[in-house]
């Protein structure tokens, strides 16, 4: 949670003159103007598609949280639910804190038949929403394969922490319009010769 806010706090100025930055950024690249304007269209929809992924797994999430809760009876399940929404940018252990705990509440308190009912709960329903929602969000917008958006959040995650969560889809749209952009401009100078 501190790194994604001190990211937004130093990311606010970058932001506000993106332009400039953008043009600087794109300007260093040793593409021809159009391959880079080709680059910076392919990437902005990703960010876009990323920040919707994030949002919806968010409010399913919490959602669904929300409805174990309440189907086995436990107090305040909206409360937990908005907790869960702001845990789930989180990699990992954001949710799973919420309805875990909820279990062992449950198992304590001698409800086992609920415990064991939130905890199925939570690893088919609410661990498996993560994967598939962000998968068609992001992969439905940017046409990559569902299966690669899943497997570049996993790898944005073990290499740049929370931050990942955002940064291994955009990695990714960044490396296969290269790798497109490339392979173009190899196939034409090819046919140059």
């Amino acid at each position: 949670m501190t790194t994604i806010a001190l990211g937004c706090v130093f990311l606010f100025p970058l932001l506000r003159g993106s332009d400039e930055f953008r043009s600087a950024a794109l300007s260093m690249l040793p593409l021809p103007a159009h391959r880079t304007r080709e680059l910076a269209v392919a990437v902005n929809p990703a960010i876009i598609a990323d920040t919707y992924g994030m949002f919806a797994v968010a409010a399913a999430e919490g959602s669904l949280i929300a409805i174990g809760f309440w189907i086995t009876g436990l107090s305040a399940p909206l409360f937990w639910g908005v907790v869960a929404f702001f845990l789930s940018c989180l990699p990992v252990v954001g949710v799973l804190l919420v309805w875990m705990l909820a279990c062992i509440f449950l198992a304590f308190h001698g409800e086992l038949a609920k415990a064991i009912l939130l905890f199925v709960w939570g690893v088919v329903v609410v661990s498996t929403a993560e994967g598939l929602l962000r998968s068609r969000i992001v992969g439905g917008r940017e046409r990559v394969n569902s299966m690669l958006i899943t497997l570049s959040t996993m790898g944005g995650v073990a290499a740049f922490g929370a931050v990942g969560i955002f940064a291994g889809p955009v990695v990714l749209v960044l490396v296969a319009a290269l790798a497109r952009i490339l392979r173009e401009e190899h196939t034409s100078s090819f046919e140059l010769r």
